[in-house]
């Protein structure tokens, strides 16, 4: 069985090689199980024993130990890029694992050696067998993933394709290595486990090529998906990016999948993301704490452990780029109106909308005041990874100042525009100069909720059920000019008849159709927003829809 166990460790290594690749240039390892690749490690320990003990040529004697350290690599990276260890922990924390392999391979050997001239046979094959079945159980281990997250996520295709096809060679090799009889024993090892890396295949065939392909059929259809696409597939899956893994969550489809959505620009934002609530974290949890007080009002040690967790989170699901438990969607299901960027489902689903993408083409710049694309997602991240809130239904600068110190650290705002002001190196004074000034934790006069642009202070704004929007004068939302607002930076587009993002603070508040059990709110980057329908609410669940646009405000008594 020599030939075939070499083949098929020299799969392995193949596709080891390009996983390693893989997860340095992603800067994670989401959705790759540390398990298996521990099991995998331990594998190399037996195998190596039974290559030494039968006096195999010196390149099988190395094989199982370069599977070994191979394994016990992606195990660090793991660690690293999973649980947030340092690279000297995680090295630390492996050495006396592979002290232990080491030894434990050494004293087996050796009690082999001795077994052998008394013709005790059964001990080497055991060491074959178990050795195949730790592979085989670590590609199992990853079937538990799949079936909870029900996607293909963490191994790449490549890696999977090249172990398979190790098992197929060493198959071949079982049947063509010698005269009969057949080696019944590794038929079996080998045929099992090709039969789980099958499986894996075929789970990456449904969960994530079935729905690219049709939405590459349905893009070639027409426009809106008006042709090419029958109503029952319609009411089936659509996909996320063309080439993006989904995340937990599947959908069905209500809207279009915009065709703006595209996966360099996901992963340029996703990135983004990623860089600044990593900035973001360690500002929190050990800079200074002037700018920590100016926006949360608290840098006690409780307070930035929290934030700082609630940062790392973010940039763990924004490198994650949606194949963590956050996944992120192109499907508009009719919600992305002309004033949506993006929203935020029950199921922990981000989806982009045009709009959004139109603020990544650098129609704006953001500064001190204005969010860029990163600080959208940070918003919306917070609502999934740390069920942040829009307390009160208020965006920007001055709707941070008027919330209380409990509140702030609840507020998706606070934790978007916290970042973008370490981003921007911002200074306090020209903070509180464009609206960030604290009356211990409320406005001077008024309600004691924040003063809105275009509302006086102490007008109360309350939420209310949600109406159809109203259409300035002159025309609808869709067909009126964009109106730049006042103090805008300059270089702002005028009259373009878009949503620019020099409007990113300022939205419209857009109906939420009623009955939708997961869009929870219609909200206004900059403003105040209209209450959810009544049989929703974000305590149990439900995310807001976070939209930069031109405010409408609508004053109830």
């Amino acid at each position: 069985m020599d030939v075939p166990v070499a083949a098929n460790t020299l799969g392995i290594l193949g596709a080891l090689i390009p996983q390693i690749v893989v997860n340095a240039r992603r800067h994670h390892a989401t959705g790759l199980q540390p398990s298996m690749m521990m099991l995998w490690a331990w594998a190399g320990v037996p195998l190596g024993v039974y290559n030494i003990s039968e006096g195999f040529n010196v390149a099988l004697r190395v094989q199982p130990q370069i599977l070994t350290a191979l394994s016990l690599v992606t195990w660090v990276q793991c660690r690293h890029y999973q649980r947030k260890w340092t690279v000297k922990k995680s090295l630390l924390a492996a050495a006396p694992i592979a002290l232990a392999m080491a030894g434990t391979q050494a004293g087996l050997i050796l009690a082999l050696r001795a077994l052998r001239p008394m013709g005790v046979r059964w001990p080497a094959t055991l060491m074959a067998v178990l050795s195949a079945a730790l592979l085989a159980a670590g590609v199992l281990r990853h079937y538990w993933d799949i079936y909870t997250h029900r996607t293909v996520r963490g191994v790449s295709f490549l890696f999977v394709g090249i172990d398979a096809a190790g098992d197929v060679f060493s198959l071949a090799s079982v049947f063509f290595q010698g005269p009969p009889p057949v080696d019944v024993l590794g038929v079996v090892i080998y045929a099992t486990e090709l039969l789980l890396w099958m499986g894996v295949l075929g789970a990456g065939g449904w969960y994530n090529l079935r729905p690219w392909v049709r939405r590459k059929g349905w893009l070639k259809g027409g426009r809106d998906g008006q042709e090419g696409v029958s109503a029952e597939e319609e009411e089936e899956e659509v996909p996320l990016d063309q080439s993006l893994s989904t995340g937990p969550a599947t959908h069905h489809a209500r809207g279009v999948v915009h065709p703006t959505c595209n996966r360099t620009l996901i992963e340029q934002a996703t990135h983004g993301c990623a860089q600044l609530a990593r900035i973001a974290a360690k500002q929190a949890a050990s800079g200074p704490t002037d700018l920590l007080r100016l926006f949360f009002k608290s840098a006690d040690a409780a307070t930035r452990a929290n934030i700082s967790r609630t940062y790392d989170a973010i940039a763990d699901e924004c490198a994650a780029g949606g194949t963590g438990a956050v996944s992120l969607s192109c499907d508009s299901r009719h919600y992305c109106g002309p004033h949506t960027a993006e929203f935020t489902r029950a199921n922990s689903t981000i989806n982009l909308c045009p709009n959004y993408f139109m603020v990544m083409r650098g129609e704006k710049v953001s500064d001190c005041e204005w969010l860029g694309y990163e600080g959208f997602m940070i918003h919306e991240m917070s609502h999934a990874v740390a069920d942040t809130e829009d307390i009160g239904y208020t965006y920007g600068l001055r709707g941070i100042a008027g919330l209380s110190r409990e509140e702030n650290v609840r507020h998706a705002d606070t934790f978007a525009h916290f970042a973008n002001a370490i981003a921007h190196k911002c200074a306090i004074d020209v903070l509180k100069a464009k609206g960030l000034v604290h009356a211990g934790g409320e406005n001077a006069e008024g309600d004691g909720r924040p003063a809105q642009d275009g509302v006086a202070t102490g007008q109360e704004t309350r939420p209310t059920e949600a109406v159809p929007e109203e259409a300035p004068e002159g025309g609808t939302p869709e067909a009126t000019p964009a109106v730049v607002p006042d103090g805008a930076p300059e270089g702002t587009p005028e009259s373009t008849g878009k949503v620019t993002p020099s409007e990113a603070q300022e939205a419209s508040p857009q109906e939420t159709p009623e009955g939708h059990p997961e869009a929870t709110s219609v909200v206004a980057a900059g403003g105040t927003s209209d209450e959810p329908p009544a049989e929703t609410s974000t305590r149990s669940g439900g995310r807001q829809m976070c939209k930069p646009g031109r405010r409408s405000v609508r004053k109830h008594s």
